[in-house]
């Protein structure tokens, strides 16, 4: 059997499908691109695993009436037409992740304005990594429902982490991120979780991996003043 050609704007349109941005019509020709293109089902899936991920840290919840009205706002369709990889794919991505959603809410429901900055500044991080071509993208889990995301960009200088359900740390204490490969321990960074137990960290890598694909990354929780080698118990971890 022969499959349609994509069409070249086919990442704009994912991109508008996880949102559900696109119309009943525009929706349903896409589902077709997804049926007949099993590359482009991953990468829906993996788009909207990386948005399942991607907390708000709202205070409260909305009157139900509220709720239901703003969230038919955010995804009502525009009036004119217009990714899981395999686990250790890079993933090309256009910048999808629409903050004026986010900022509607938080204004509505009363955030203050160091919160909304916040989730700006959160959002923003996560859109621009996502942004780059060949991205490497990693999951983490670990008990308790705990999970997260890291996210490196193409030049392997900076990455964003995404991480939920952590509980925050007493002071004195920290998570450290580690890259292991070939039997070496590399520090990539560390972090602290709100009082959600969420965190969207951006941190420099100290230096490049040669191969991304090998390597397994850990969490552990660490004291501030330990040194750079993992002491601590493991939270969160990578699966070869």
């Amino acid at each position: 059997m022969t499959h349609s050609a994509l069409p070249d704007n086919w990442e704009e349109l994912m991109a508008d499908y996880v949102l559900g941005n696109l119309t009943p019509p525009e929706a349903e020709q896409f589902k077709q691109l997804i049926d007949t293109h099993p590359e482009v089902a991953a990468e829906v899936t993996q788009l909207q695993e990386v948005l399942h991920l991607i907390p708000y840290a709202i205070a409260q919840q909305p009157p139900a009436h509220l709720r239901d009205r703003l969230l038919s706002q955010a995804q009502a369709p525009n009036e004119t037409s217009r990714l899981t990889r395999s686990r250790r794919s890079p993933v090309r991505w256009i910048g999808m992740v629409s903050t004026a959603a986010a900022v509607l809410v938080a204004v509505l429901l009363g955030a203050d304005n160091y919160r909304l900055r916040q989730e700006l500044a959160d959002t923003r991080q996560v859109t621009q990594a996502l942004k780059q071509p060949d991205t490497f993208i990693e999951t983490l889990t670990g008990d308790d429902n705990a999970a997260g995301r890291v996210i490196v960009d193409s030049n392997q200088q900076h990455l964003v982490i995404v991480v939920q359900n952590l509980p925050a740390l007493p002071p004195g204490q920290t998570y450290r991120l580690w890259a292991i490969a070939d039997q070496t321990v590399n520090f990539w960074g560390q972090f602290e979780t709100d009082a959600n137990g969420t965190a969207i960290a951006n941190l420099t890598i100290p230096a490049p991996q040669s191969n991304l694909s090998n390597i397994e990354l850990r969490i552990t929780v660490e004291s501030v003043a330990a040194p750079p080698t993992p002491q601590g118990p493991v939270v969160l971890q990578s699966s070869l």
